[in-house]
């Protein structure tokens, strides 16, 4: 390894001399190297080097103590990536932010030196410089990273893990990814549309089957094919109805009180009928359906897909209105999963509840 970065950075010598450069803080005002040519001339050579010098070999992508190789791995809120010289970063999905001591680190996508505390841009590729030790933050939820070089991996404690929990979900039938092609492509980074919320909601309460072999129509006239079916399903049910006669506003985000609303219904806690949802939040609260941390967490930020996981997840624990018999209990009675499918679902989860 020791050899392949004395490489990468006589690459970087004869590129232009771009170390020095870089650390005396050249920018695209500096004749010494000018931005255009760090963009249409440099980059593309030190990327096609780095590629040769740093040939990674295959491997998991996620280990705590040695290389990590280019991939797509999510992680966790609170998670620090530490980064030695020559070791590369892309964010593609997620907040994430750089700190370092000394030394420097370098956009080569923008041509730019990093400053110290800067969030990232996303899908711009960093270089970790000479003499440089860099940690990398997650301060979303959670954000897909693609590294390769010596970085290694401190785990934060504490916070949810949204992507097991989405495995779990996934194990169990309740949850699929969107098709991104990344990281399981279950965007949990993105903010839920009304779409995704009632496809959900109609997987909790054990009827997506139904939905799918169902021909019930709707007056919609935004909802795509895919979406047709569960639409047209809950509209016939009276599960839910459009933002308008003929809008049902599929791509429109959906609110933390709509969501936690799809919960009650599930569980038997409110209806149709209900249509102030000023409270919803507060209901499920006094009922048990949140935590205290769940409640802050969804009144000071954005409801994320994530966020759709993790309250899913943690509502198959929950009694249905006026009963014992819980959620899970429905859905493994109901056919929708195994005990034995469940169980190994739980296991994948070793995060603790807010």
């Amino acid at each position: 390894m020791k050899k392949r970065l004395i490489a990468l950075f006589l690459i970087l010598a004869l590129a232009g001399g771009t170390a020095g450069v870089w650390a005396a803080g050249a920018g695209a005002d500096d004749p010494l190297i000018s931005l255009s040519y760090l963009r249409s001339t440099y980059k593309p050579q030190l990327m096609q080097a780095v590629s040769s010098v740093l040939s990674p070999a295959a491997g998991s992508g996620k280990d705590v103590s040695e290389q990590i190789l280019m991939d797509q791995v999510r992680y966790k809120q609170g998670d620090a990536l530490k980064a030695a010289t020559g070791s590369e970063l892309l964010v593609l999905a997620g907040t994430v932010t750089v700190s370092f001591s000394s030394g420097a680190v370098v956009n080569t996508t923008a041509g730019s030196e990093v400053p110290s505390g800067q969030t990232l841009q996303t899908n711009s590729r960093y270089i970790v410089g000479e003499d440089t030790a860099a940690t990398f933050t997650i301060v979303s939820p959670t954000a897909v990273v693609s590294c390769s070089g010596a970085v290694s991996v401190t785990e934060s404690t504490g916070t949810p893990d949204y992507s097991a929990m989405a495995d779990a979900l996934h194990r169990l039938t309740l949850f699929d990814g969107t098709g991104s092609g990344y990281a399981g492509g279950y965007d949990l980074e993105k903010r839920p549309t009304r779409a995704e919320g009632i496809v959900m909601f109609i997987r909790l309460i054990g009827e997506e089957d139904a939905a799918l072999a169902s021909d019930a129509s709707h007056p919609f006239t935004d909802v795509p094919a895919w979406a047709d079916p569960y639409v047209g399903y809950a509209y016939e049910k009276g599960y839910t109805n459009g933002m308008s006669p003929t809008k049902f506003g599929t791509s429109t985000p959906i609110s933390a009180q709509q969501y936690v609303e799809f919960l009650l219904r599930a569980l038997g806690y409110s209806s149709i009928d209900r249509s102030d949802l000023s409270g919803t939040l507060t209901d499920a609260l006094d009922n048990g359906i949140l935590t205290q941390g769940e409640y802050k967490m969804l009144t000071t930020s954005t409801l994320l897909r994530a966020h759709v996981v993790y309250l899913s997840y943690y509502a198959l624990d929950v009694p249905l209105h006026q009963s014992s018999v819980t959620l899970q209990q429905k859905l493994i009675s109901g056919g929708i999963f195994t005990a034995a499918d469940l169980s190994s679902a739980r296991a994948m989860i070793q995060s603790d509840r807010l």
